[in-house]
């Protein structure tokens, strides 16, 4: 379990950070340092449960050109879900946030409680500890995935069903469709040249650092030959020493 942001003066927030580090991997989302908690948003901004007004800059990774909870849009969904008409003042409803790019809501955190205590109630349902939420099913084939790969990284080999569909979105449709398609027999070849290019990368570094041993071996010998030398010398000397003092 990850441990928890915590910001001061922020109590229900800091409360909330708990909730996601207890309910959701670290995998979940991608880290911040300030890991927003944003309990309503209307237009281009976003209030914490602790009524700060924040300006949100990520609408445009999201899409959300309108802004959050436009009314002018709600009320033409409302019409053409026969839906009863509401009114409330202004151009935008103070609600939840139509997206919340790497922040998290209560309502995120309320539900992944929710999912993990119905499901720990069940038989069975110990095992589960945390909620990995997926927007898609091939988002959530992909996830499962990356956990299984990252479980054991010596074990590279995907089991697959053989015409069976899985989505569109990387590993999953990697695994979708036959091992005869064109594309996976370039994928295959692709997979073959990274392990052959990875293991030749292992082959020169272990090969450098051969070389890199030798080359400290034959400098440790040229120092061994130079003091070999200078003993020499000096007993070439001493010798001559001894012969001056004999005459």
């Amino acid at each position: 379990m990850m441990e928890p942001l915590h910001h001061p003066h922020e109590p229900t927030s800091n409360a909330i950070r708990d909730g996601i580090a207890h309910y959701e991997p670290r995998s979940l989302r991608t880290y911040t340092p300030t890991q927003a908690v944003l309990a309503r948003s209307a237009g281009v901004f976003h209030w914490t449960p602790e009524g700060r007004r924040l300006y949100d800059f990520t609408s445009g990774v999201l899409v959300a050109n309108l802004g959050h909870n436009p009314q002018s849009w709600m009320r033409r969904f409302m019409q053409h879900m026969k839906w009863s008409e509401f009114n409330i003042p202004g151009d935008y409803s103070p609600a939840l946030p139509l997206t919340a790019y790497n922040a998290a809501t209560p309502v995120e955190i309320e539900a992944a409680r929710r999912l993990v205590a119905l499901l720990q109630s069940r038989r069975g349902g110990q095992r589960l500890q945390q909620v990995l939420w997926a927007a898609s099913g091939s988002e959530a084939v992909q996830k499962a995935l990356w956990a299984a790969l990252a479980r054991d990284r010596t074990r590279d080999m995907i089991v697959a069903t053989r015409f069976g569909f899985h989505g569109k979105k990387g590993l999953a449709g990697a695994v979708s469709g036959c091992e005869t398609d064109r594309e996976r027999a370039r994928a295959r070849a692709d997979h073959a040249q990274g392990r052959a290019d990875r293991a030749q990368e292992r082959a020169d570094l272990a090969q450098e650092a051969a070389d890199r041993a030798q080359d400290e071996a034959d400098e440790a010998q040229d120092r061994a030959d130079e003091a070999q030398d200078l003993a020499d010398e000096a007993q070439d000397l001493l010798d001559e020493a001894r012969e001056l003092a004999g005459e």
